[in-house]
């Protein structure tokens, strides 16, 4: 029996789209290391040692925090306004934009929207050794 046109791309739809079980399996491999940078009250992320890290550091960390309150169903998007990112890094001496456009150049985020970014999940234990979070 052959499948409709219809049928054919909701399969194809369905291969395509990551659901939030891929990217919990992928976040806890980093699970260790995770727990050292971050806790979370309610829906808020707390970035451990913050004072000492980069404003770079600190915002790809922050997008992770948002990936995980995701998964977890605690948010609804894990998606990073540019006005979130202006906060986060405002008042250092990089730009949130040009650090944004760094992290889209290596690929440890993605552009959901002209303003907003995701982490990529399958980046992140990159992410983790670029800062010594994590051995290798």
């Amino acid at each position: 029996m052959n499948e409709s046109a219809e049928e054919r791309l909701k399969k194809l739809v369905q291969g395509l789209t990551i659901d939030k079980e891929v990217m919990a399996e992928e976040l806890l491999k980093h699970v260790n290391a995770l727990k050292l940078l971050l806790e979370f009250h309610e829906n808020v992320i707390v970035i451990k040692n913050q004072e000492k890290l980069p404003r770079r550091a600190v915002l790809i960390l922050y997008m992770i925090g948002k990936l995980l309150l995701y998964v977890a169903g605690r948010l609804d998007s894990p998606d990073l306004s540019l006005d979130e990112a202006n906060v986060i890094v405002g008042g250092g001496s990089e730009s949130p934009e040009l650090v944004l456009q760094e992290f889209l150049n290596s690929g440890w985020i993605l552009a959901t929207s002209p303003t907003s970014f995701r982490v990529n999940f399958r980046k992140v234990g990159e992410i983790l050794r670029e800062f010594s979070f994590i051995g290798d």
